[in-house]
């Protein structure tokens, strides 16, 4: 990035709208409008599952909007507690299990009874994480910082039989709340093949929205990667993907679409 035009490279700008119904693209955000050759959307799943309808115009083909539906997109948080060092009780590399003795009925079921373990956090000897998932998680990102404290200090007081210190503090992710990510990792759902002789998979997902033979507006992000999807690499592959997709479109015809 050291050789990318300062000038160029906007930080912290909402995209609102993008509009290829006439070349050039037109983006509306909240710098206003701006007019594009070509575009790479790399919006996380879950933001396009929830805004898809407002954000491309003309709307988007209906493969594309089924693939977006279809496509699965889950939640998974970590959960740091943070421990004086005069009080940390483990040692590198240890793994605390939770098992509950007696199964729990679903009435009773709360967000923390979906921590399986805490783990002690490499090259950081007073971390430990605990990870949970799914509708538990999405649970966990509405309680207080106080209360997730407190529920893992339970938990880990049960595991090991005693009265354990309080964290110092505690460090959360909360996907599912942030309007810029709706989710953490994209998966291949039963939908996608459900009573559809093709599948809906990430590689339609990927597909370029074209005017005439140029790719005006491209997919990129993990959710579009066919071997590596819910992975940073999967990601940063389908950025690269689609940089060389419009880099040999604008080689082979020596510039940019023309004008609509």
């Amino acid at each position: 990035m050291k050789d990318f035009p300062p000038e160029n490279l906007h930080l912290n700008v909402e995209v609102k709208n993008i509009n290829c119904s006439s070349l050039p693209v037109k983006i509306s955000s909240t710098l206003g409008e701006q007019s594009f050759d070509y575009v790479i959307c790399t919006l996380p799943l879950g933001v396009l599952k929830e805004s898809k309808s407002e954000l491309f115009t003309p709307q988007l083909p209906i493969e594309k909007l089924e693939t977006i539906d279809a496509l699965g997109f889950g939640i998974c948080n970590k959960i740091y507690l943070q421990f004086d060092s005069d009080n940390v009780f483990w040692q590198p590399g240890d793994v605390f299990q939770v098992v509950h003795k007696i199964e729990i009925p679903d009435s009773e079921r709360e967000w923390y009874h979906a921590i399986s373990r805490f783990n002690a956090v490499d090259h950081n000897p007073q971390l430990l994480v605990a990870w949970v998932a799914g509708e538990d998680a999405k649970a966990m990102e509405s309680e207080s910082e106080e209360e997730v404290s407190r529920r893992c200090c339970e938990l880990l007081s049960m595991v090991l039989g005693k009265k354990l210190p309080k964290p110092t503090a505690l460090k959360r992710s909360q996907w599912y709340s942030d309007p810029f990510s709706r989710g953490s990792y994209s998966y291949i759902s039963t939908a996608c093949d459900e009573n559809r002789p093709n599948p809906l998979l990430p590689s339609t997902l990927a597909s370029p929205i074209m005017v005439g033979d140029a790719p005006v507006v491209c997919f990129a992000g993990e959710a579009t990667s066919e071997h590596h999807f819910s992975t940073v690499h999967g990601a940063f592959e389908s950025g690269r993907r689609e940089a060389k997709r419009i880099a040999n479109f604008v080689k082979s015809n020596a510039g940019p679409p023309p004008c609509k």
